[in-house]
């Protein structure tokens, strides 16, 4: 007695395309940790550093002393911060929309003789 049932064309497509966002979602989670924290610049002894934050405690690392270069850095910083938080938003949203189709085409069911 064969207690399951084959997908159908539909359901594989839609699991193999909730897959591949679920892997994307996490690696751009594993990447957004890269820009935890704060970057700020941060004034001592008349000069301005540019102050990279970790903790909510004060926390943190001077990254030296404004220049060019690291005028470079928080804008970079800041900019894919903000590109990293938007690609999120759309896979969290992709995901949900996704996990609709898989209930509707019941893929998130198992038969009773497995569970």
């Amino acid at each position: 007695m064969n207690i399951m049932n084959e997908l159908s064309l539909e359901q594989r497509r839609v699991f193999i395309n909730l897959a591949q966002v679920y892997e994307t979602y996490r690696e751009t989670y594993q990447h957004s940790l890269h820009y935890q924290g704060s970057m700020r610049w941060k004034k001592s002894n008349a000069k301005e550093y540019l102050f990279h934050g970790r903790r909510g405690k004060g926390y943190g690392k001077s990254l030296g002393v404004r220049s060019a270069a690291t005028e470079v850095i928080y804008e970079q910083f800041h900019a894919g911060k903000q590109r990293n938080k938007k690609r999120l938003e759309s896979l969290k949203a992709e995901l949900s929309l996704g996990a609709k189709y898989a209930k509707l085409l019941k893929l998130n069911r198992v038969p009773k003789q497995v569970a």
